[in-house]
Formats: C-alpha cells, sequence, structure tokens
C-alpha cells in the first residue's frame, strides 16, 4: 500500500470512530486535494463546514493544499458563500 492510500486509511478509521472531529475531516481534505483527488476533498471540505464553518473558514481561504481549488466554484461556494 502506497503513502497515500495508507494515510487515506488511517483518516477513514478516524472518521468512524468519531466523524464530529473537523480536523481529521480537514486533513483529509488537504490530503485528498494534494493527490488530485478534488471532488472527494471537496466532499470532505463540506463536511467540515457543516461541523465548524467559523474555526475554518479562514484557515481554508488562506491553506495552499488548496491553492489548486481555489479558483472552483464549488470551492468558493463552500469557503465563502454559505453561511
Amino acid at each position: 500500500m502506497d503513502r497515500y492510500k495508507e494515510a487515506i486509511e488511517c483518516y477513514n478509521i478516524a472518521i468512524s470512530k468519531d466523524p464530529t472531529l473537523a480536523d481529521t475531516w480537514y486533513n483529509r481534505a488537504r490530503l485528498r486535494v494534494r493527490n488530485f483527488d478534488f471532488e472527494n476533498g471537496l466532499n470532505d471540505l463540506e463536511q467540515v463546514f457543516r461541523l465548524d464553518r467559523e474555526g475554518y473558514m479562514e484557515l481554508a481561504a488562506k491553506d495552499e493544499a488548496f491553492k489548486t481549488i481555489r479558483s472552483r466554484e464549488r470551492f468558493r461556494k463552500i469557503v465563502y458563500v454559505a453561511e
């Protein structure tokens, strides 16, 4: 198993044990986006914002991990529009 798959599996296990931890969802989103799995990364980011919008809005807007998707409409709707 390569390191990416191993890391994703660790996040999956953590999320299955406690799906209310926004940090876990956020870190999995970062990992997915950095590995060009944009749709699943955006799905994770949506969950982050359901759990803790205020805590992640500025962080996600500036996070270098999301620079490749920052111009996408869906990213903008998640981070900047939905309240």
